[in-house]
Order: C-alpha cells, then structure tokens, then sequence
C-alpha cells in the first residue's frame, strides 16, 4: 500500500476507545490520520466495558439532583490507591477528576448520549455514566469510531485492518515515524510512514508470559481480555528506548460468568460492575453474602477467594428492572444468566 500522500499524517495503532478517541481528535483538529487496528473488526476490549464512564459535577448528575464533587472523586480515586483515608491525590489522578465532566460532554457532543448514573464499587455517589440502550463500551467506543470512518470518505483518514505491528521506524534523529506490520491477510510485510505515531494497543493480560514477569500471582487467573490483549505495543516501544512503568499493576475484576459449556475457558465473559451497583448479591456456596460488593474492587476479590466452593450472582426483581438490557444481554445472547421464580 503506498501511503506517499498520507506523510503528514499521524499513525495511531489500535482501535479502541482510546486510539478511537486519540484518532477522532487529531482529525478535528484538522490533520490526517491512519488508523491501524490488528484484528478484523475495531472495538478491542473496550467493547466489553459496559458499566459506564466514571465523571463528577456532570449536567446529568445536577439534573438528578446527586450530590458529587470532583473534590470527592478525587478523594475515593486516592482512597482506593493507597488505603489510607487521608491519602492525596496525586497530580494525575486530578487532572483525570477535573476533566471527567468535559469528557462526557465531549462525548454526547458526537451524540452519544449517558443520561443513566449508578453508583459503583469504591465510588461516593452514582457518578458512573451510561446510556439507555445498556452496555456502555460498545455504545461509546463505536460511537466513536463511527465519527472516525466518516472522515474516510474525506480521504482525511485512512483505516488499516488486520495489521499486526512488528516493529517501529525510526529517522536519521531517532524520532518514530512509521510502523512495520504484518498484513495477517497475505501474511506479508508492510510498512507505513508518517509525521507519528500513537501507540493505542492496549494491555497485556491475555499473555501469560508477561503476566508471569510483571504480575506473577495473577498470571493463573482467568481473565475477561481478549485474545487480542499481548501486550506487542508496549513490548515494541521498548525496544527503540520507552520505559515501561506501573507493570505490575494488573487489576482483577471481582465478577465473570463461567459458560457452563465451556467451564475450564481462560477467557471468561466479564459480569458488569453495574449488576452488584443495582443491586445484585455475591453468595457463598452456603448461602451466605460475604462481602460488601461495593467495596473496593481487590477487596471483594480477596473474600471471593476465600470462599470454598462456587460463588453465585443474585438479582433480585428490582436490580433486574435497573440493569434489564445488561441482564438481557447476559440471558438471552451469552446464556450466562438464568431466571428463577
């Protein structure tokens, strides 16, 4: 593929929601974009994502009359860090609070709606947003993308499918300004070169290699990543000089089904935060709740793996009617979910 007249562009590896927003930025701004995705389909994990977008002092949260402040989130954000009640907020963890609010105004600028709130694991007030229709990641993420594909019809943006990145190009300088991939349809090597390049690829929690060197007591987990999640962005960047930080940081997510055909899976279906946030118990096989399911997300899993025996996701009637589209989706698509009367 000759890319000649796309060398002021920038590259942008990865279509989740972040290369998704990354790339949708970059083209308002004016500039030209190549969008590079290793799989068929664009989405990546973020697809699975469905609880919402966290925000606080949103328009949707005055209108519901909830009291939150960014001083507040940024009060659990640090809380749920450290463990300690009086631990600060760090500069990072500020500027995600304080430009929460604007990030769901820039997204329901593209017409992607968030009007529903819940309150979540280690959260102060429903400060999690997402739409009418249910699962929130694939809403947003392709809503996104949409915009994005748009700007191929302009010839402002170029989208490369099943492109497996293999290596960084650098100049005489040493600046990146191109990738090496393998197209995974021919199977040849390709290239492309640009004014940048984004790395968008996502984490690593499918490769048991890595989670063994950089999260060794994770590394026999089941996981809710794809088969896509390898890690090759990050491993790439450092070989031409990045420094990988905060490897070790691998969170678990205290809720997936197990398919009952396929019980012995790796990879499971993630059960939404938004189930227990409506509202749903986690039994023991005594029958018994154990823990608070809106604590901290490694403190539930800490008590589930203490249990002995299977641990059970309860709704209720009334959680079912406030999540219904997600338990929908779990019953009658995954067939993960089952109702009893």
């Amino acid at each position: 593929m000759s890319t000649d007249d796309f060398s002021d562009a920038m590259i942008v590896v990865g279509a989740g929601l972040s290369g998704g927003s990354c790339a949708l930025t970059i083209l308002e701004s004016g500039k030209r974009v190549i969008l590079v995705e290793k799989e068929k389909k664009l989405g990546g994990n973020s697809v699975r994502a469905s609880s919402g977008i966290n925000a606080s002092e949103t328009h949707h949260q005055k209108q519901q009359n909830i009291p939150d402040t960014n001083a507040l989130f940024q009060h659990d954000t640090a809380y749920s860090m450290y463990k300690d009640i009086n631990a600060k907020a760090t500069p990072l963890v500020k500027t995600l609070v304080n430009n929460s609010a604007d990030g769901v105004a820039w997204l329901e600028k593209h017409n992607l709606s968030l009007p529903v709130l819940s309150q979540c694991g280690g959260h102060s007030a429903a400060r999690t947003h997402r739409p009418t229709s249910g699962a929130a990641g694939g809403y947003i993420t392709l809503g996104l993308l949409r915009h994005v594909r748009k700007y191929e019809k302009t010839g402002q943006c170029k989208v490369i499918k099943q492109a497996k990145m293999t290596k960084l190009l650098r100049d005489m300088t040493n600046k990146v300004v191109g990738i090496e991939y393998e197209n995974l349809k021919s199977g040849q090597k390709e290239s492309v070169r640009a004014q940048g390049v984004v790395i968008a690829t996502g984490g690593f929690c499918y490769n048991m290699a890595m989670l063994e060197q950089y999260s060794p007591h994770n590394s026999k987990l089941s996981t809710t990543n794809g088969p896509w999640a390898n890690g090759e962005g990050m491993l790439l960047a450092r070989e031409v000089g990045a420094k990988l930080v905060d490897m070790e940081c691998v969170q678990v997510h205290p809720t997936g089904f197990v398919d009952p055909k396929e019980p012995d899976a790796r990879e499971k279906i993630l059960a939404a935060e938004c189930l227990r946030a409506a509202g749903a118990l986690l039994i023991n096989e005594r029958g018994y709740r154990f823990v608070n399911e809106l604590g901290h997300r490694d403190d539930v899993t800490a008590a589930e793996k203490g249990q002995k025996g299977k641990v059970r996701l309860v709704l209720n009637p009334v959680a079912v009617a406030e999540v219904e589209p997600h338990v929908k989706m779990y019953t009658n698509f995954f067939k993960v979910l089952k109702k009893y009367n």
